[in-house]
Formats: C-alpha cells, sequence, structure tokens
C-alpha cells in the first residue's frame, strides 16, 4: 500500500515539475529567476524587430554549463549556446527562449537576463 501512494504522489509531482514555465513578452533590461529540475527545460519568449541585437545571459549556481536555444518566429529552432547568447534578429515575431542543463543530471536555480538594441 506504501509502494501505491508513493507511486500516485511520485507521478502527481512529475506531472507538476515536468510542465514548462512560459514567462510571455520578456521586455528589454528584465532578469528572470526560476529552478530547474533534471531533464527539465522552461520556455520563455519575447517580442523581436528585424535588426536588433538581442542579448541572452543564464547564470546558474550548479555549473557553467546553462543552455540556451533560440527559435524564430515559426517556432523552428535558430540558434543555441551556453550560458549566452548574443544575435541579431531576422525578421519581426515573437521569439522563443529555452533554457536548460546541458546535463540531464544537473537541477538548480538560474537567472535569465534579456536586452535588445536597435542597431
Amino acid at each position: 500500500m506504501k509502494r501505491i501512494i508513493f507511486v500516485i504522489i511520485y507521478s502527481i509531482f512529475s506531472l507538476l515539475v515536468s510542465t514548462p514555465i512560459h514567462a510571455l513578452n520578456l521586455s528589454s533590461g528584465d532578469t528572470i529567476s526560476g529552478y530547474l529540475f533534471s531533464e527539465h527545460s522552461h520556455s520563455h519568449s519575447f517580442i523581436g524587430n528585424a535588426g536588433e541585437t538581442v542579448t541572452l545571459i543564464v547564470d546558474e549556481a550548479v555549473s557553467s554549463a546553462g543552455q540556451i536555444s533560440l527559435h524564430h518566429p515559426n517556432e523552428a529552432y535558430w540558434t543555441y549556446a551556453n550560458n549566452y547568447i548574443i544575435a541579431t534578429l531576422p525578421d519581426t515575431g515573437t521569439y522563443t527562449v529555452i533554457v536548460n542543463y546541458s546535463s540531464i543530471h544537473q537541477s538548480g536555480p538560474y537567472s535569465l537576463s534579456y536586452s535588445a538594441a536597435l542597431p
């Protein structure tokens, strides 16, 4: 009976934890904080304009293995980097940023900073 209760509680916890956090419309100058569990990622987005130079920085306490992937407004994967991205946006639209650790065995707090500047 204890095992059944454990499995039910663990299953509920796994569902809650695996749901990505999605913060719409990051604004230039924002820094947000979160906690990444192993094997999970968080998704955030911002509205960008063609020609803007954006800077995304992940600062995490566990190691220097924070990864950022950036997805184009058409939802296609665009680029990724460890710890930071500096890129000029090719199109106007809503970009998606996905944050995770490079090792599936890591978990811990992180912060994501976003800034944008027109040329």
